[in-house]
């Protein structure tokens, strides 16, 4: 799993843990007091950086959030990533719920759902906006034997399933506890009907629960960098490379350059993103690609064209 230190030498980390230190965050208990104010997100920011980076080097059209907030960390990562189609889920009873609206008012939300996440009328929307529309999903939490630990059923309600006890799990549970189990652990053993198990070397005999495209993993972050640990390669592929040309320009002034771009350059994908906030440009470019050379030679057409209006490449 890549980490703060595997990103930290990313050409754009520095350029995103400023951003990220500049709108702040609500979390001063967990970092010392130092992050406040801004968009009040609620990551460390030097993790929001590194999530950045990451999505930067990965396709990212669409995005699903579940638990928004005050949307700040929504907010942030379109301004420095940019997505075309936004998905959010959230119980709308955060304290800074009311920042919301404002924080996202320049973010492409095409779905938007307010109300418990763990409900059967969350699940059974969830479900028709075609979850399976998404490559992969991860859910972080929710797995644990208190009466909160609602993930299991909600995700086995999403596809129309039911919650089973695994065998395979409960006997894992029963060796670990002995003496010490209590009933409610074995809740920690139920499953939607139809889930696969996904083994992998980092945690020998306990596997990831899956349920077709969806990884369902617990939310103690140790434990989630473990379980995903296990399972990354799986999820390995040839790496997309970026260049991002940001240019004075409107949109409308640019639009046949990027056509022509997209025409010439069929390995290729172009991305436009406006933005309202930002003093120094008023579109960003996207060009990125599996064909690295392709990407440099796009970016250096495009930048020639747009001449005088590039504020620079990156």
């Amino acid at each position: 799993m890549l980490s703060i230190q595997d990103m930290a030498s990313h050409s754009f980390y520095q350029t995103a843990l400023q951003r990220a230190l500049a709108v702040g965050s609500d979390s001063t208990a967990h970092f010392g007091g130092e992050f406040t104010g801004g968009y009040a997100i609620q990551q460390n920011p030097r993790e929001i950086a590194a999530l950045i980076c990451f999505l930067m080097d990965r396709p990212r059209a669409r995005y699903l959030e579940i638990g928004s907030a005050g949307g700040g960390t929504l907010r942030l990562l379109h301004e420095c990533v940019g997505f075309e189609d936004v998905t959010v889920i959230d119980d709308g009873m955060h304290e800074r719920h009311g920042l919301w609206k404002e924080n996202t008012k320049n973010v492409p939300v095409g779905r938007v759902y307010f109300g418990d996440s763990h409900s059967f009328r969350c699940a059974r929307w969830l479900k028709d906006q075609r979850i399976a529309r998404f490559d992969i999903v991860f859910t972080s939490g929710g797995v644990g034997p208190t009466h909160d630990d609602l993930t299991m059923e909600g995700v086995a309600r999403a596809f129309g399933s039911k919650v089973i006890r695994h065998p395979e799990l409960e006997a894992l549970l029963r060796g670990y506890y002995g003496d010490r189990l209590q009933e409610r652990n074995l809740r920690m053993a139920d499953v939607p009907d139809g889930a696969h198990f996904v083994h992998g070397d980092a945690t020998p005999g306990w596997p990831v629960i899956a349920m077709r495209n969806v990884y369902i993993l617990p939310g103690v972050p140790e434990l989630f960098r473990r379980k995903f640990a296990s399972i990354k390669e799986r999820f390995r592929d040839q790496p997309f490379h970026l260049k991002q040309v940001f240019t004075t320009s409107e949109e409308g002034h640019i639009a046949h350059e990027l056509d022509r771009i997209v025409a010439a350059y069929a390995t290729v994908q172009v991305g436009s993103y406006p933005t309202f906030t930002q003093p120094d440009y008023k579109v960003k470019v996207t060009i990125e690609g599996k064909d690295a050379e392709a990407v440099a030679r796009a970016c250096e057409d495009l930048a020639k064209a747009l001449g005088a209006a590039v504020v620079r490449v990156e």
